[in-house]
């Protein structure tokens, strides 16, 4: 059963240099290392922000990260200082706002620790022990337990103490009533299944779809596919996957320029979902291409239905070609036989093929030693002229 969150602790930043990703005068050459001593230097916003909570002037904490629990009034917020690499104190957070894109959290008072507390002692949360590494990281939740210890370590009075621990039995009332993720991968499920739905709305997606695409997508989450990889890309890849499923013959490319998504990522996405849940996908083939491209071309029915015997016939001769570069060679023998005016360039260019690729492969079937695919020529040139209907409509 997962634990309660109650708190967050927060990472603060006293050199205004490193926190702004700006380059100091006292860096040393090539370096973001500072040559000054911890708590020795002479720029005078260092260090600005807590010395102005400690004197009053400011009753804030600001960052451009998203922290949802401090909807709930109450909630506590700790501080880590990450040059003393320790938990220095904390405030309870009473509003949220919002300005510029960065998030101010409010507070009544700050609660200086008397003993700064070192993560790596934390014994409730072992994973606390890799924030005095090195590492960006900007927030961590804290449960009730994990805050316990951290207070039991702080040397607050009594008094203190007794009146934080009255006013976490409220904060665990309102947070239980909010329903809040309770880990990273819980928060990284709701917003893929958020950008899936948003998607189906957005571009009017068939509903099977989507909920075909949730489905992929929390079954790659099971298998731990969303370390390391944005989970924007995971869902759109387990969307890619869900419209093959349904037999949409879109490419990587041209899903990913639909969506303005990077196409090798989704790719790479694509192919360890299925190698992972171990699912089954149609190819498309030199068959499937004629058909979905010859809709953007202005050719014959007739053409089309021709482009598709020679398909058969290319196949036989080439293997592990590219199924665009059959389907392309295909078509273009084809108008070639029913006069249709059409060039390479203009099938190259929307097939994603080059012009050379369907001259090199045209030969093979215009080739009189391949007497079957010949034979055929023939025969469609023959009965070409023979319909005298046909030449007028294609040259209308």
């Amino acid at each position: 059963m997962p634990k309660t969150i109650v708190g967050v602790l927060v990472k603060y930043h006293p050199c205004s240099a490193l926190a702004r990703g700006s380059v100091c005068p006292f860096f040393k050459t090539g370096s973001r290392r500072c040559s000054k001593p911890l708590d020795q230097c002479d720029m005078p916003e260092y260090d600005k922000w807590l010395r102005s909570v400690l004197s009053g002037q400011i009753r804030y904490f600001h960052s451009t990260r998203y922290i949802y629990i401090f909807r709930i009034s109450g909630v506590p917020l700790l501080i880590y200082h990450s040059l003393k690499r320790k938990i220095i104190g904390e405030a309870a957070i009473n509003k949220m706002t919002k300005e510029n894109n960065i998030y101010y959290y409010w507070f009544d008072n700050f609660i200086p620790y008397a003993n700064h507390v070192d993560p790596s002692n934390i014994e409730t949360d072992r994973s606390l022990q890799r924030l005095t590494s090195k590492g960006v990281w900007n927030f961590r939740y804290l449960t009730e337990e994990t805050l316990n210890e951290i207070r039991l370590h702080a040397g607050l009075s009594p008094k203190v103490k007794n009146e934080l621990d009255r006013k976490l039995k409220e904060v665990k009332t309102a947070i239980k009533e909010l329903p809040i993720p309770r880990g990273r991968y819980e928060q990284a499920t709701r917003f893929g299944q958020h950008i899936l739905i948003e998607a189906g709305l957005k571009y009017n997606i068939n509903k099977t779809i989507i909920e075909r695409a949730q489905q992929i997508f929390l079954e790659a989450k099971k298998k731990r596919l969303l370390r390391g990889r944005s989970t924007k890309n995971v869902a759109f890849a387990s969307l890619f996957i869900a419209y093959r499923a349904m037999g949409i013959s879109d490419t990587v490319k041209e899903f990913s320029e639909k969506y303005g998504l990077h196409p090798r990522k989704i790719s790479v996405i694509y192919r360890d979902i299925l190698n992972h849940l171990r699912l089954t996908i149609p190819i498309l083939g030199a068959k499937d291409y004629v058909l979905k491209y010859s809709q953007h071309l202005p050719v014959s029915k007739e053409t089309v239905k021709s482009a598709l015997s020679f398909v058969d016939f290319l196949k036989k001769s080439i293997h592990g070609k590219n199924p665009r570069v059959i389907a392309a060679t295909s078509l273009y023998t084809a108008c070639k036989v029913r006069k249709e005016a059409l060039t390479q360039k203009q099938i190259a260019k929307a097939f994603g093929i080059s012009t050379q690729s369907i001259r090199k492969y045209s030969k093979i079937l215009e080739n009189p030693e391949n007497k079957t695919c010949y034979r055929v020529l023939s025969s469609e040139r023959f009965s070409f002229k023979k319909r005298p209907e046909l030449r007028k409509n294609n040259t209308n």
